[in-house]
């Protein structure tokens, strides 16, 4: 486990030497020093005495440095803290807007299915309908057809009992012929409709998944700043970046993809853009192989950062 302390403790060393080092080799330090000691007559003075002044003299610098020194090295160890703890913050922003883009991109997924799911249900039961409405067409026909041969029937039987070479004018007199002629006739006459036009109606989609719920936004941790002021800048996505290019709007540009940490030196409204490229499948490679199966796609997000 990380010692926090003693990592903060070790900090805080390491900004007081360097302060402390700094101070000890400025000009400031060295003129003060040197007029001290050149400019102090040894007439003037007992050697208890000098000791003494310069003694105290090196005291007094000490505590000036030693002061500056604590207090610079705590104020950089504070800012430090303080970056990190809005670095964190950010963070956990990002991240709890990363989880509802992809709550949100579940939702829509889901709610396309369930349309082509409808859809198809919907032209199913529409393909069903019709094919019961012919089914019936086709047994109405069978049955007219069947009334028909049945009724042929019974006039062929009942032709054969009543005639006899004694009687031949008894048929004609029923005019049965014609009548077992006609009902042969009408045979197969019975209509059954064409329905290719509706069939033509009747379109079963494709349950096609290839549903595009490209997520891809961009935050900043603020949005409006001072000047010189450190904000951060991520990006939320639901797919894979290739290639990203950050344009600041004050001719700095950036290939980083995410964590970028950027300031302003003057007062303005700036445009920040990316330029995302996503590899995507190529849907013309199904019908002409010589083409790259992925082709790369250009995604482009805004954002205004106010400097004042």
């Amino acid at each position: 486990m990380l010692d926090t302390k003693n990592l903060t403790l070790k900090k805080f060393q390491e900004n007081f030497d360097f302060i402390e080092a700094k101070m000890k080799d400025s000009q400031i330090y060295k003129d003060a020093l040197d007029s001290f000691v050149k400019y102090m007559p040894s007439y003037a003075f007992t050697d208890d005495q000098k000791a003494l002044a310069y003694s105290d003299f090196m005291a007094k610098t000490f505590l000036g440095v030693f002061q500056s020194a604590v207090q610079t090295a705590l104020t950089i160890d504070q800012n430090e803290v303080a970056t990190r703890d809005a670095q964190n913050q950010s963070a956990l922003g990002i991240l709890g807007k990363k989880k509802e883009v992809a709550m949100l991109s579940n939702q829509v997924k889901e709610s396309f299915f369930k349309i082509q799911a409808s859809k198809m249900q919907t032209a199913q039961l529409q393909a069903q309908a019709l094919q019961d409405k012919i089914k019936a067409e086709v047994l109405h026909k069978s049955a007219n057809d069947n009334a028909q041969i049945n009724k042929a029937n019974c006039m062929v039987s009942y032709q054969n009992v009543l005639s006899n070479a004694n009687k031949p004018d008894l048929l004609k007199s029923y005019d049965m012929q014609q009548t077992t002629v006609n009902a042969l006739k009408a045979i197969g006459e019975a209509p059954i409709s064409d329905y290719t036009d509706e069939w033509k109606k009747v379109q079963i989609p494709d349950y096609n998944t290839d549903f595009d719920t490209t997520i891809l936004e961009i935050y900043a941790t603020k949005s409006v700043i001072a000047i010189d002021e450190v904000i951060g800048f991520h990006i939320v996505t639901s797919i894979e970046l290739v290639e990203v290019e950050w344009d600041f709007g004050d001719g700095e540009v950036s290939s980083q993809k995410d964590n970028i940490l950027k300031s302003f030196n003057k007062e303005g409204s700036y445009n920040v853009r990316l330029k995302a490229l996503v590899e995507v499948e190529n849907k013309d490679y199904v019908n002409d192989k010589s083409q790259d199966k992925f082709v790369m796609k250009e995604y482009f997000r805004d954002l205004e950062i106010l400097v004042c």
